[in-house]
């Protein structure tokens, strides 16, 4: 029985496999898919995090505390023709917004939803 490393090995020329190593190594190092996700900790503040699209890079997570967050909120930009919806926290002391999905985009509707459940955790009424 012959595994597929043998066939190539045993059938293509060696200039072939020197062109097939990078294309295999790149799918085996690539992730399909980009996970993003915004963990609200009442009382405490939120934190977002990006995975990479590599196994070789790290992924980035990022907390901002209650105290350094003025306000969260969803707007909306334009790319050539078409409406795209952003959910952003203003930070206290920087000048740029944090922008939660920045890859995924997900749709109005449920940046709704998020920006609904987040608000309702930072903002709570005491008593």
């Amino acid at each position: 029985m012959h595994t597929l490393a043998s066939w190539i090995t045993t059938h293509l020329p060696w200039y072939s496999r020197a062109l097939l190593a990078p294309a295999m190594t790149w799918l085996i190092f690539t992730k399909s898919h980009t996970e993003e996700s915004l963990l609200v900790i009442r009382s405490l503040g939120v934190q977002t995090s990006t995975s990479s699209p590599s196994y070789l890079w790290t992924s980035s997570t990022r907390f901002i505390p209650t105290s350094s967050i003025q306000d969260i909120f969803i707007y909306e930009a334009f790319k050539g023709f078409e409406v795209r919806y952003y959910l952003s926290i203003v930070v206290e002391g920087e000048e740029d917004v944090v922008v939660v999905f920045p890859s995924v985009l997900p749709r109005r509707r449920v940046l709704e939803q998020v920006w609904r459940g987040a608000r309702g955790c930072l903002y709570e009424p005491k008593g």
